[in-house]
């Protein structure tokens, strides 16, 4: 700071520089850190909502011997999977949907076989008893469900019991 002709003090165009580069800097520190904090919780959202699925699947295999098909899973109709009236009677329809889930998806569950995973949806595959063979028709012996990590890319892979 310096003082003018007329005795009055103020800053320097170079000191004024500065400090709005510091500040620049810290926003974009900042910035970069929250969009991080972000995405774990997302990634947080989808752990979640991937157990919250496998728990009300093994009920559901528990009551009726068999899981889903995958084309009972992705139904585009949540509330034949979830809540009172669908066959995970146990689950909420908001862990059907993924974080980062277009607005107006109810269902963010696609066969495994119908694509490549991204990390906006999740994926779901029934199979027969040899756990290869993928399941189109009841009975289903085992299940797998998987979800990108926002946070760092790996695939997550949850498997049935049996």
């Amino acid at each position: 700071m310096r003082a003018n002709r007329t005795g009055l003090t103020g800053f320097t165009i170079v000191e004024l520089i500065i400090v709005v580069t510091i500040i620049g800097i810290l926003a974009g520190i900042v910035l970069v850190s929250y969009s991080g904090i972000q995405a774990n919780g997302r990634d947080t959202q989808r752990q979640a909502d991937a157990l919250a699925v496998k728990s009300q699947l093994e009920v559901y295999f528990n009551d009726n011997g068999t899981y889903p098909t995958a084309s009972t899973m992705t139904n585009s109709d949540a509330s034949t999977i979830a809540g009172e009236n669908g066959i995970l009677k146990g689950l909420s329809a908001d862990a059907l949907v993924n974080p980062l889930a277009f607005g107006g998806t109810t269902n963010s569950f696609r066969s495994i076989s119908s694509g490549s995973p991204s990390n906006d949806v999740y994926w779901y595959q029934s199979y027969a008893s040899n756990g290869t063979t993928i399941c189109s028709t009841t009975p289903c012996a085992k299940f797998k469900i998987m979800y990108i990590k926002e946070s760092d890319g790996t695939t997550v892979t949850l498997s049935s019991i049996n």
